[in-house]
């Protein structure tokens, strides 16, 4: 947990991605790494959000992320749990009910969500994965 939150932090800061936000559930371990990747980025501020519990859908998260963003320079990085990163990513980029890869822990997706006749529709912009990175 910790080691990938490091890595994660770092292929943030090497990427010049920086989150205006970290949106992640109560349950310690969201709220450990969501606090982790803040100390390493320079105290992002860290958002405790129930929309997001397990079980939460699309709409949810959506209404979640766009409360605190007033414009579309600003993004947030969402800590959430498996099988709902899955599904958000699946309906999202997909429009499926599941994504098609396995979604390890600590993966990153970098999305960008935009809104035509009131549907949400997401491109992925960038991919890391720390479990992968030590592989190779």
């Amino acid at each position: 947990g910790e080691r990938h939150a490091g890595k994660v932090a770092a292929f943030l800061q090497k990427n010049c991605i920086t989150p205006t936000q970290i949106l992640c559930t109560p349950f310690l371990r969201s709220n450990s790494t969501a606090e982790l990747i803040s100390e390493k980025l320079g105290k992002i501020p860290v958002q405790v959000s129930t929309a997001i519990l397990p079980g939460a859908g699309v709409d949810d998260l959506i209404g979640a992320v766009s409360k605190n963003c007033t414009d579309d320079k600003q993004w947030t990085m969402v800590c959430a749990h498996e099988p709902d990163t899955s599904y958000f990513l699946g309906r999202l980029l997909l429009k499926e009910d599941e994504f098609p890869f396995p979604f390890l822990p600590g993966d990153v997706y970098a999305i960008d969500v935009t809104f035509k006749d009131h549907q949400a529709s997401a491109k992925i912009i960038t991919f890391f994965s720390p479990i992968n990175s030590e592989i190779n």
